[in-house]
């Protein structure tokens, strides 16, 4: 079903752009709202749960970051399973991540 194009809310400076007036035309506004589409902020927000546009969060316990679909693992959480010996992926994803901040921060 497309949603009216009063319900769409163009980004601004583009609703003198017929084309795109006609693309969000023909938006549906079930999508939008899965896509978590946010017309103040101009923003879309992807679910990560979503089957097809969503992307899997890292396995590890307590990482924050995306994972690839090869591991299950974020680069970071990657590369310090492949720096450990005899531990199983299970084991280091079960294992929580800690976050240290050490931005402008010299060690000594």
């Amino acid at each position: 079903m497309t949603a009216p194009a009063a319900a769409v809310s163009l980004p601004a400076g583009r609703d003198d752009d017929e084309r795109a007036a006609r693309i969000w035309d023909a938006v549906d506004q079930e999508f939008l709202a899965v896509m978590g589409w946010n017309p103040d902020r101009q923003v879309v927000s992807f679910p990560q749960d979503h089957p097809l546009l969503g992307l899997r969060a890292c396995r590890v316990s307590g990482c924050r970051s995306w994972a690839r679909w090869r591991s299950g693992l974020c680069v970071r959480c990657e590369h310090r399973w492949a720096g450990t010996t005899g531990v199983s992926l299970a084991e280091f994803a079960a294992i929580p991540k800690l976050f240290n901040r050490c931005i402008g921060v010299r060690r000594d």
